[in-house]
């Protein structure tokens, strides 16, 4: 196998990242760990590796793994690079998103939570409400039983006062899991929360997911809209929806668009999460971005009335065959810059910052779609909601979004709008499948190289204008606290 080498204080350093990811292409365009790992223990060139190239290749593996939220795999080849900063990163995501075996596991050997009663609090706010769910065509949703039973003996309280005790608490967080209140009152054999939750979760079976653009275009025509078109076509899940329904429709002279108010299970800023763009669309008003203009309940269905945008996605100039003049792009920037600067001052990270949520028309740029954003009072956000390739280092190692992830994610489409490709990706040596059909592929193909990886300044555009690849490496620090503030960037591109 050739060797893939930096240069670094003069000396040549074999980049193990380069090295593992292009074999593993040559075995398949779909990556996934497992393939990586078929490539570490089989392939000619990572036989006899000296000890400090093995923990280089088990930190990969465990940094793969933990980016995609494996975390007793993770363990297992932290352990093995015997790298306890990431030992130790993993227990604490393992406590916050209630892994009661893993926690079991770190505790047996010697990691500590704290008195007895934070064990139990663990137990109670996050080990039960986290229970993995099981779903079955025929059977339904169903949970371990003996996970759980385990889980009650370490609590040390009768069954139905643990379980009624975790649904309330779940209930106060703000769980909108109706499926895992709903079973764990059954096991609490509670009547008053069965009651509870049983005729929100009957009805869910028989929601109007399943024929929603019939349900639309009825809407519409009792209404006096004229239906246009679907814009994005969700799925049919009345339980767990994870995309969204989107139409276009038409009120008179006016276009609008009708988008279903998903209301996110899979967030972990939240027990058990959900979205909050109606509630942040509802607090800002910025001329560069997409216009909220209320709400509306179609057969039992929220969607969100906003402004139609014209123009197209900056998805069509990231290519490097169709990359917009230079002077375009650091407008588009400066704009996207002051709108992010908005955001943070309203208290909201958006965590979705990338080329295909921001609407241009060949003058304005409007950033739209917040999905996962947040608002919060604290210094971060507690989540992995977010585009494989905009993914930033914070997140893919801890979990956390700050207001300076936003910047990097900016930096990305900054390159990209630039370069037409990755910063960090070397295309000559891989190129995986990147679609949402195969997510862990796309998280491979980015994630790994982002952690691993300098910035490329190799191309002809950054070569030509060291101001902008001087900012575009500070923007894309692996260090979130050495990025600069939105103002910053504002400040340095109007100079240019």
């Amino acid at each position: 196998m050739s060797s893939v080498h930096l240069q670094k204080g003069g000396i040549e350093m074999p980049l193990m990242v380069d090295q593992i990811l292009a074999a593993a292409f040559r075995d398949s365009e779909i990556a996934s760990v497992e393939s990586l790992k078929k490539v570490t223990e089989t392939k000619e060139g990572f036989k006899g590796l000296c000890l400090e190239k093995q923990k280089e290749t088990a930190d990969i593996l465990g940094l793969a793994n933990l980016a995609l939220l494996d975390l007793e795999e993770a363990a297992h080849y932290f352990i093995e690079s015997r790298n306890k900063e990431r030992l130790r990163s993993v227990f604490e995501l393992a406590l916050r998103h209630g892994r009661y075996a893993l926690v079991r596991f770190f505790l047996e050997r010697g990691f500590q939570i704290g008195e007895e009663k934070d064990y139990v609090a663990f137990l109670k706010t996050k080990a039960l409400p986290y229970l993995p769910l099981y779903r079955d065509k025929q059977e339904g949703f169903s949970i371990d039983e003996r996970v759980l039973g385990m889980i009650i003996d370490d609590i040390k309280d009768p069954r139905e006062k643990a379980l009624s005790e975790t649904v309330e608490l779940m209930e106060k967080a703000g769980s909108r899991n109706l499926v895992k209140k709903f079973i764990l009152a059954h096991y609490a054999k509670n009547p008053l929360l069965i009651q509870r939750y049983e005729g929100e979760f009957n009805g869910n079976a028989s929601g109007g997911r399943e024929r929603i653009l019939e349900v639309m275009q009825e809407y519409c025509l009792s209404n006096g809209l004229g239906f246009v078109r679907a814009l994005q076509e969700g799925d049919k899940d009345n339980y767990f929806p994870s995309v969204a329904h989107i139409f276009l429709v038409q009120d008179g002279r006016r276009k609008l668009v009708l988008k279903e108010n998903l209301l996110l299970h899979q967030d972990y800023s939240r027990l058990d999460g959900y979205s909050m763009e109606k509630e942040i669309l509802a607090v800002v008003r910025h001329k560069n971005i997409v216009r909220y203009l209320g709400s509306v309940d179609i057969k039992g269905i929220e969607f969100l009335a906003l402004e139609f945008m014209p123009g197209i996605t900056l998805e069509r100039y990231v290519k490097p065959d169709n990359l917009l003049p230079l002077q375009k792009v650091i407008e588009i920037v400066i704009t996207l810059a002051e709108v992010i600067d908005y955001l943070h001052q309203n208290k909201i990270i958006s965590m979705d910052v990338k080329d295909k949520n921001v609407m241009y028309d060949g003058e304005k740029a409007a950033l739209f779609d917040f999905g996962v954003s947040q608002i919060t009072q604290n210094p971060f956000i507690a989540s992995l909601l977010t585009t494989p390739e905009y993914t930033a280092p914070e997140m893919a190692l801890s979990f956390r979004a700050y207001p300076q992830t936003d910047i990097f994610q900016l930096g990305i489409l900054f390159y990209k709008l630039l370069v037409g490709k990755n910063p960090f990706v070397r295309y000559d040596l891989y190129d995986f499948a990147e679609d949402e059909g195969h997510r862990e592929s796309c998280i491979i193909k980015f994630v790994l190289p982002m952690l691993f990886r300098p910035l490329d300044k190799s191309p002809k555009v950054l070569q030509e204008n060291p101001a902008i690849a001087e900012l575009l490496e500070n923007m894309l620090d692996k260090d979130y606290q050495k990025r600069p503030e939105p103002g910053e960037i504002v400040e340095k591109l109007r100079g240019l």
